[in-house]
């Protein structure tokens, strides 16, 4: 057996069913009788922060109280006692698929799922307890309630880790999680403008979540509100204007469901001046055929008259450019080149590369590999347009690969189809839009479908999209 006895708390006892009364009393001392599973008392000589959010040199006190709580109720691991019996936490520690970790040395994660799937890390370093997460340097990207070593400036409420953990060790959870928020670094930062970034668990509740943002912590301004629901951890952005040139701006992240309000960690961005050099990002090439391309990049003109084009070829000497291109605003934009002629299985490097009367900037170098000369069909499924109660337009893109190729889209209410579009036939080595048109739709329905296509080279079908009929 893994242990003669499992030693539970007493209100961990008792959610399963066992006779293990209270025994603790106000001035913290043990016996029957006593009313209390536990005391949590916060030590006064720390700068302990009772209002949301903690400044940057304060500890969040209800983070901490909750941390507590946790481990009255059962959170912890026998490896914080000189017992060989383990606590109920301790059946859920692994190292790996298969293989258990109960003591302080290598790594261990929880996982209930016999180690296959990581939960979270267990904290093994003390003096933090054994049975506290894992934690990251400060500040923490997931700052959780039971993380060994919590950050000044920064808080949680319980989330999926502790929640999945309590749930395990045998108590009933009710639906009471407020929203998990992340602030993230801003992105496309141009002299009058960025794109906030953060990131968001409504917990299983509907959930309205914004950006407040300012020249100091005290913000001022809000983007307008999006509403999220599920139990997944998801990307929020939010595009921003009307900002001054050369300034420092503070933004944070903020989620409201019925059981609270959570605010992100305070982040910083500087705004470009209001003319300068241009900015530029390479971006990951698309449309990769057998002899073309389709090279792609950010570009800001920051706010001077701007020429741009794309440097390629098989080594970083490139050796070959696209046509320029003339661009002109404070904002960023996307920019791309189609180019042809290429060796079919060949490596190309390429770069963004743009001019204005402040200088010339570089992008960095990428690279992509062009396809074989033949061979299977490549296909991507795309959204469906002009949905109707009955009808709809299936989209996709294909390209041949060089040989005769037949294609078509399946579709269903579910994942196996069942109907399929009237086939067409394609040829040559370039990308291009496929549609099909559907109808005998049935309304308010879902509906799956996919790109599939066929030569001599193979079979491929594109990634299960789904439209509902109004």
């Amino acid at each position: 057996p893994l242990s003669t006895n499992i030693v539970s708390s007493g209100g961990n006892g008792r959610a399963v069913g066992l006779n293990t009364p209270p025994a603790v009393f106000s001035d913290g001392t043990i016996g029957q009788g006593g009313p209390y599973d536990g005391i949590v008392m916060l030590n006064s000589a720390q700068p302990f922060q009772f209002t949301r959010p903690p400044s940057s040199g304060s500890w969040d006190a209800q983070s901490g109280t909750e941390h507590e709580i946790d481990e009255i109720i059962g959170l912890g691991s026998r490896l914080n006692t000189n017992s060989s019996n383990l606590r109920p936490q301790d059946l859920f520690s692994w190292s790996s698929a298969g293989v258990r970790n109960r003591t302080s040395n290598g790594s261990r994660y929880f996982s209930i799922d016999s180690g296959s799937t990581k939960i979270v890390g267990f904290n093994q370093t003390p003096p933090g307890d054994f049975g506290d997460w894992l934690s990251e340097a400060c500040p923490q990207t997931h700052p959780y309630v039971q993380n060994a070593f919590a950050c000044p400036g920064q808080f949680s409420d319980i989330s999926a880790p502790e929640g999945i953990n309590l749930d395990v060790i045998g108590y009933d959870l009710a639906a009471t999680a407020l929203p998990v928020v992340t602030t993230n670094p801003a992105t496309s930062v141009a002299s009058f403008s960025a794109t906030l970034n953060g990131s968001l668990n409504p917990d299983g509740s509907a959930t309205t979540v914004n950006f407040q943002y300012g020249l100091t912590t005290s913000y001022g301004s809000t983007t307008p509100v999006q509403t999220q629901t599920g139990n997944t951890l998801r990307p929020i952005s939010a595009n921003i204007s009307g900002l001054l040139a050369s300034h420092i701006y503070h933004f944070r992240i903020v989620a409201t469901n019925s059981f609270g309000t959570t605010f992100g960690s305070d982040m910083t961005f500087t705004t470009l001046s209001a003319t300068g050099p241009p900015v530029v990002t390479t971006n990951s090439a698309t449309f990769i055929a057998s002899f073309s391309a389709t090279l792609n990049a950010l570009l800001d003109p920051h706010g001077l008259a701007t020429s741009d084009h794309f440097q390629y070829g098989p080594t970083t000497s490139y050796g070959f450019t696209t046509a320029p291109q003339s661009q002109s605003g404070n904002t960023y934009l996307n920019v791309s080149a189609n180019i042809s002629s290429l060796t079919a299985s060949t490596t190309y490097h390429f770069r963004v590369v743009a001019s204005n009367s402040a200088g010339t900037s570089l992008g960095s170098d990428r690279t992509f590999t062009t396809l074989t000369a033949t061979g299977p069909p490549v296909v991507t499924t795309n959204p469906a347009t002009n949905v109707s109660s009955s009808s709809a337009t299936l989209n996709g893109s294909l390209d041949p690969h060089g040989l005769t190729t037949s294609v078509n889209f399946q579709y269903g209410t579910t994942t196996s189809y069942g109907h399929t579009t009237t086939i067409q036939s394609q040829t040559g080595n370039t990308y291009r839009n496929i549609t099909g048109n559907i109808s005998g739709l049935t309304t308010h329905t879902a509906y799956h479908f996919r790109i599939v296509a066929t030569n001599s080279g193979g079979t491929r079908s594109g990634s299960d999209r789904t439209f509902t009929t109004p």
